[in-house]
């Protein structure tokens, strides 16, 4: 009988481009495709936001009475700039939350996060026209929440390094 030689199997298996394996194949597969689509769909949000606030700025310099003959010219006229940004904020935070689910950690959730306090202090800003203690006690809070979830972040990163000189010490064993 022939004694076949133990095979030992790696804590970690590592990639190309240094990250651990997530686990499951799918990740691997679906996570850059899910990239691609964010950063695509995040450029299409940006491009009409400078369009809608082009609009806007040009309509509000040259050509206030030309938008009784057209509604949605006129609708982009009436609305304050904050809230357009808020929505789009809003709408690219959105993107980015659906793409933390092709991703296996949780540390793709503070940046969406981040970007929805922000949306919701501008959101908050562009439609109260009074300051009042409600609305201040608000605006402080949402300032409160952006900090905290920065001071997080810089927190994840930390760690993060950490965990890559890890790896690169194992590697190199």
């Amino acid at each position: 009988m022939k004694k076949t030689p133990k095979t030992t199997k790696k804590f970690f298996q590592f990639h190309d481009d240094g990250n651990t394996d997530h686990g499951h194949p799918k990740y691997d597969t679906w996570e850059p495709k899910a990239r691609t689509a964010k950063i695509v769909l995040q450029m299409l949000i940006g491009v009409l936001l400078a369009l809608l606030l082009g609009t806007k700025f040009f309509f509000k310099l040259f050509c206030h009475p030309c938008l009784t003959w057209h509604p949605y010219l006129h609708a982009i006229y009436q609305m304050e700039t904050l809230l357009i940004v808020s929505k789009a904020l809003a709408y690219s935070a959105g993107i980015e939350l659906a793409y933390m689910l092709f991703t296996p950690g949780p540390d793709e959730a503070i940046e969406p996060l981040i970007t929805s306090a922000a949306s919701g202090l501008m959101y908050v800003l562009a439609s109260e026209h009074q300051l009042t203690i409600q609305t201040i006690f608000s605006l402080l809070l949402y300032v409160l929440v952006i900090a905290s979830l920065f001071m997080i972040k810089e927190i994840f990163a930390e760690s993060e390094n950490k965990r890559k000189r890890l790896i690169d010490i194992l590697r190199n064993k």
